[in-house]
């Protein structure tokens, strides 16, 4: 089971606001309580983190890995705490990872998962670059508004691997959209 305390917000923290959401986390809840996670980097390694960040739905969501559920009454103090902080709404969230019954789980090792995320962002790079060649925009060595032109305008092959933007947790949390459906 997988548990997290996490908060929506509209627009990115800025990184004093995503410290003082930690840190009202680890004080005002019981301790040995906040886990950790691994996750993806760019740079193709693994790593621990204490707390995510992704996108969705044009929202920002920060979550906090707990080792363990909250109770009602730790989560009305650290509900209340929060508020006051300016962090409203806090939610928890419980994932079984062990309850695939309508969907059979795979393992996929470190080479496959990084050619699916690979893929992935090479559907989304053709998605973007069909965008902006149907909306005027070129090829040019360097990004101009006026003149429509962006360097990364081209098929994703002709990419280096410094331009190339790979999301390591995007399949996870494809997959994780997936089984809520299915």
């Amino acid at each position: 089971m997988d548990y997290n305390i996490s908060y929506t917000a509209k627009k990115a923290l800025s990184k004093q606001q995503i410290k003082l959401f930690y840190k009202t986390v680890k004080y005002n809840t019981p301790e040995n309580i906040l886990g950790s996670r691994q996750v993806y980097h760019p740079d193709n390694h693994l790593e621990n983190t204490v707390l995510i960040h992704r996108k969705e739905n044009d929202k920002h969501i920060y979550e906090i890995p707990l080792t363990r559920s909250l109770t009602k009454s730790e989560l009305n103090v650290l509900s209340t705490i929060c508020n006051q902080k300016g962090f409203k709404d806090i939610k928890t969230t419980s994932i079984d990872v062990h309850d695939l019954s309508k969907a059979e789980e795979k393992n996929i090792d470190d080479t496959r998962y990084k050619d699916m995320a690979t893929e992935v962002a090479k559907i989304l790079h053709n998605r973007w670059v069909d965008k902006k060649v149907a909306s005027g925009w070129r090829y040019g060595m360097k990004v101009s508004q006026k003149d429509k032109t962006h360097p990364l305008l081209r098929p994703w092959e002709e990419l280096n691997d410094n331009q190339k933007d790979i999301d390591y947790n995007l399949p996870k949390e494809l997959i994780g959209t997936l089984k809520k459906y299915f």
